[in-house]
């Protein structure tokens, strides 16, 4: 596969292991990702997975939205461990040197990964990073849940 990329360009890709051998992280992104980031730059929201695979990487995702306002993909991130800053910091360090239009984001959304936000504040500081609202909603959703009994609730909802 390194052939490949090197031979045709197929892909960026990025990969690094701990000292045991461990894969911590693997980025990538193809050439039609980053001709989609190229065209549509100002705008880029990061989401992760959580352990949806069965080695517990969480699959980030770097998505930007079209001309017609359709979500396209520019770059994947596999990693051991999403709330490393040191893990984020190498994905979006790699995004930008991969992305040289990267300078002209002016908006971020993320979601509630504290780790994600200040790194993103230090990488784009000139950048707007606001939170997802499917995000937000789904926090305030469980926090609520936490703290109100079954039955207030209920009685809100007009049960």
């Amino acid at each position: 596969m390194i052939k490949d990329q090197e031979s045709f360009k197929i892909c960026s890709l990025k990969f690094h292991s701990n000292d045991e051998g461990i894969l911590q992280y693997v980025f990538w992104q193809t050439q039609q990702m980053k001709d989609i980031f190229r065209s549509y730059c100002k705008l880029i929201s990061v989401d992760s997975t959580f352990n949806l695979n069965r080695s517990g990487y969480a699959l980030n995702i770097i998505v930007t939205i079209d001309a017609n306002n359709q979500t396209r993909i520019c770059a994947f991130g596999l990693v051991a461990n999403d709330k490393r800053t040191d893990i984020i910091t190498d994905f979006f360090e790699w995004f930008n040197s991969e992305n040289l239009n990267y300078p002209n984001i002016r908006t971020i959304i993320t979601d509630k990964n504290q780790s994600q936000i200040d790194v993103l504040r230090t990488i784009y500081p000139y950048a707007d990073i606001t939170l997802c609202l499917f995000h937000v909603f789904k926090s305030m959703k469980l926090e609520t849940r936490k703290k109100l009994p079954s039955y207030v609730l209920e009685e809100m909802r007009g049960i």
